[in-house]
C-alpha cells in the first residue's frame, strides 16, 4: 500500500492532469481535504482517485475554476 503523502501526490497530479485526469475543468481543493481523501483511501491509489472522481462531481463553479467542498469529501 501507499503512504498518504504518496497519494496526495497522485490526487494532485490527477487534478493537474489534462490528458488523463481532472485538469481540464480547473478544480480546486484543500490540501486538508486531499490528505482526508488519502485516509478514506488506505494505501489504495484506485480507491484515492475514485473518491475524487465522485468529489468533482460535486464541486461547485465559481468562475473559471471549480471548488470542491468540505461537505463534498464527507
Amino acid at each position: 500500500p501507499l503512504t498518504s503523502s504518496d497519494i496526495v501526490i497522485l490526487l494532485k497530479k490527477a487534478l493537474k492532469d489534462k490528458k488523463h485526469g481532472l485538469g481540464k475543468r480547473n478544480i480546486k481543493i484543500a490540501d486538508a481535504l486531499l490528505e482526508k481523501m488519502a485516509s478514506f483511501a488506505d494505501g489504495d491509489a484506485r480507491q484515492a482517485l475514485n473518491l475524487l472522481e465522485i468529489a468533482a462531481d460535486f464541486a461547485l463553479k465559481e468562475g473559471d475554476h471549480e471548488i470542491i467542498s468540505a461537505e463534498a469529501v464527507k
